[in-house]
């Protein structure tokens, strides 16, 4: 295959199209029995979606629950901490604000990786104890408003490709507040990573440069510069992202020497009728997507179409339908592979489409008042955490699953 031929075929895998139809194929070759040991049981989905709509119920009475994203963490114990950064810097335009921002998303989601099970984050300024993606995503806002990923020493509220490209362990140990003694596997990880992220947008400025800046807001202001009366197609975006930032995210599949991040092979394709033996998730990209609708919106910009993304292929998710016993393994072996970690990433992803239209049935609403972003902030995820606590056995399993097969940058240990 030739290098135009092998970066061709690379694109169509990492469409958002690829991901939604593979995981429907993986999904229906379960219904059909044609997966060993993995069954769906649909009739149990209704017990997810009661989980889900009482969540709903809880927290947003009024059924008017934002969208999903890393904005929701920054808001924790009701502080708008965004806004107090914002508001202090004072953007002069608005497209200053939407690369911040547009940064900011970038390196939450590329933060968000596992870290060991009883790791917590002080927040310096409220001296509270967060655990988990908040935690990390907390670490993140600090590290950021510190400056530690500006080039520029007079405007800390930016991420540059230089300065990732020269961060120190101790930089990020200290940020992420890790010792070399428990964590040293993870700095080195993770020092490794934001400093990949720096050479990967210094290799694409056709994507993440303006200015002379080269930082990946740049990416989200030329995506929007795109837009036609005000409205950007979510697939853009995704494809945008996926196209630029697809070879940070090192350890899934590969084409040839094409990195294709979050995207795996079924070692079994050909058996349970897939096209292709590449399943793509995109899991790290989908995150930054669903945290860009918040700042576009803010720059009077709206998202088009966006029942075409699909949600989060994470642990929340797959834990939920585990413990409904709507997605079953029927044998529990001590071993995990890849291609169990996928058929259950991937039937959390099929299921997760199902759900939220039973769901908006369950509300009386539509895509349009509860699309896929807002079913997973008000409703899934949530649920989803909620069976760490209540049923710790289904979150074990759909750990173990996930974490025996997985890289770094998947918080599948969180």
């Amino acid at each position: 295959m030739s290098d135009s031929n092998t970066v061709s075929a690379a694109v169509s895998i990492l469409s958002v199209e690829t991901a939604v139809v593979r995981t429907q194929q993986i999904l229906q070759a379960a219904y059909d029995g044609k997966i060993i040991g993995l069954r769906i049981h649909p009739e149990r989905l209704q017990t997810a979606v009661s989980w889900a709509a009482a969540e709903v119920e809880k927290n947003y009475p009024d059924h008017q629950i934002p969208p999903l994203g890393c904005w929701r963490h920054f808001e924790t114990g009701e502080i708008d901490r965004w806004g107090m950064l914002a508001g202090a810097r004072g953007f002069e335009t608005a497209e200053e604000m939407l690369r911040s921002a547009g940064d900011l998303a970038v390196l939450s989601a590329v933060m968000d990786v596992a870290l060991r099970p009883d790791w917590t984050f002080v927040e310096p300024v409220s001296g509270v104890a967060f655990e988990g993606a908040l935690g990390r995503s907390l670490a993140t806002l600090a590290m950021f408003t510190a400056g530690t990923f500006s080039a520029e020493p007079n405007d800390p509220l930016r991420v540059d490709a230089h300065a990732l490209i020269r961060l120190e362990e101790a930089e990020i140990a200290d940020g992420v507040q890790l010792t070399e003694l428990e964590d040293g596997s993870e700095i080195s990880q993770l020092t490794a990573l934001l400093r990949r992220l720096g050479e990967t947008i210094g290799l694409r400025p056709d994507l993440f440069e303006l200015e002379d800046e080269i930082r990946p807001g740049c990416l989200l202001q030329n995506l929007s510069l795109q837009e036609t009366d005000g409205i950007l197609k979510a697939s853009n975006i995704v494809d945008g992202l996926l196209d630029g930032l697809s070879p940070l995210w090192q350890g899934g599949a590969m084409l040839d020497e094409v990195i294709l991040g979050d995207t795996w092979q079924h070692e079994g394709a050909l058996k349970v009728g897939l096209a292709s033996d590449l399943v793509p998730f995109h899991l790290p990209a989908l995150a930054i997507f669903y945290s860009l609708i918040e700042p576009l919106a803010w720059v009077g910009l709206s998202v088009d179409d966006l029942e075409a993304v699909p949600g989060l292929a994470n642990l929340e998710h797959a834990a939920l339908f585990l413990a409904c016993g709507a997605i079953e393994f029927e044998t529990d072996t001590s071993e995990t592979s890849e291609t169990q970690a996928l058929e259950l990433r991937a039937s959390t992803l099929g299921l997760l489409s199902e759900l939220a239209q039973k769901l908006r049935d369950k509300l009386d609403a539509d895509e349009t008042s509860l699309p896929m972003t807002c079913v997973q902030e008000g409703g899934t995820l949530p649920a989803g955490r909620l069976i760490a606590r209540e049923n710790p056995e289904a979150w074990r399993k759909a750990s173990k699953i996930l974490g025996g097969g997985g890289v770094f940058w998947l918080p599948f240990r969180a």
